[in-house]
C-alpha cells in the first residue's frame, strides 16, 4: 500500500477522456465539493481568461488532488508547470515521484530534459 500512497500522477481523477467527453457541469460541482477547489478544463477558454492553463490536469498525491500540471513540448524539450492548492509537498518522495513521471512522459514523447 505504501507504493500506492507514494505514487504521484498527473491524470484526471475520473478518466472520462477515454470515452470522448470531459467533466460535465455536475462533475465539476462534485469535484469542487469533494476536493475544495474548482477544476476547469480550459483548452477552449480564451488565454487571457485561463486560471489553470491550457491543458491543466489534476495532480494527485497521497489520495488527494493537490493541484494541477501543464506539460507541453516547446523549444525542443518538455516544459512542465505546476500549480498547487496551498504549497507544494516538500517530501523527497514527492519530488522523486514527480521526476519519475516526467521522465516517463519524456520517454513516451521522445524528448530531452524537462524544464519547470
Amino acid at each position: 500500500m505504501a507504493a500506492l500512497a507514494d505514487h504521484i500522477a498527473a491524470t484526471p481523477l475520473i478518466d472520462q477522456h477515454m470515452h470522448g467527453c470531459w467533466l460535465t457541469a455536475g462533475d465539476r460541482r462534485r469535484f469542487e465539493m469533494f476536493w475544495g477547489w474548482a477544476y476547469r478544463f480550459e483548452a477552449y477558454t480564451p488565454a487571457p481568461k485561463r486560471k489553470l492553463g491550457y491543458y491543466a490536469l489534476p495532480l494527485l498525491w497521497h489520495a488527494r488532488v493537490i493541484g494541477w500540471g501543464n506539460v507541453a513540448v516547446a523549444d525542443g524539450g518538455l516544459r512542465a508547470t505546476f500549480g498547487y492548492i496551498g504549497r507544494a509537498p516538500r517530501e523527497r518522495k514527492f519530488r522523486a515521484g514527480l521526476e519519475s513521471e516526467l521522465e516517463r512522459l519524456r520517454a513516451f514523447l521522445n524528448q530531452g530534459d524537462a524544464a519547470y
